[in-house]
């Protein structure tokens, strides 16, 4: 602990931070939660900002992560500007199954959301191509059994004060849960 100086105690706490703030954007992706998904990236281009003046190599991977998040997030939405190569780069040099295969069923969604029932399919057999037992593997069984069920995004109906007061899908309906 004694040759520890303030300084590099400043960057392994700017680490840590980023690293948790990217596994919440994660968690709230993965979970549908594209809102508050949105509320941690702007936490992370803060941890950029203050990373750049500190830790350059560490603001460079942030903006990756951000980018890639954000990439996630208009795919989620199904929106026409979503960053889609992006995110097939980033299937191709995945480093882990897991992650490999999260990106896979996001691009399949996507697709599924845009009509384009061809490609979805081509990405869910990637998926299940090499079994190892994880949720998306059963997520691309469903979808390839029963696509016209997928169930587009849903996002928040916030009232005047923030306070959230229903959900409304992407086509712009009100969402009725029971």
């Amino acid at each position: 602990m004694k040759d520890l100086k303030p300084d590099e105690l400043r960057i392994h706490a700017l680490t840590s931070s980023a690293l948790i703030v990217n596994q919440k954007a994660n968690l709230q992706i993965l979970r549908g939660d594209l809102e508050a998904a949105s509320f941690q990236i702007e936490d992370l281009k803060k941890l950029k900002a203050v990373s750049e003046k500190r830790a350059a190599r560490l603001a460079e991977n942030l903006a990756q992560q951000i980018r890639v998040h954000e990439a996630r997030i208009a795919a989620a939405e199904g929106r026409l500007d979503a960053d889609i190569p992006y995110l097939e780069e980033e299937v191709q040099y995945a480093g882990n199954a897991i992650y490999r295969k999260e990106m896979q069923l996001e691009l399949a969604e996507y697709a599924l959301r845009t009509g384009d029932q061809e490609k979805a399919r081509a990405y869910l057999h990637d998926i299940i191509a090499d079994r190892k037992g994880l949720y998306t593997e059963k997520r691309a069984d469903e979808l390839l059994a029963h696509p016209e069920a997928y169930t587009k995004y849903t996002k928040a109906i916030l009232d005047a004060q923030g306070e959230k007061i229903g959900e409304e899908d992407s086509d712009g309906f009100v969402v009725i849960r029971e």
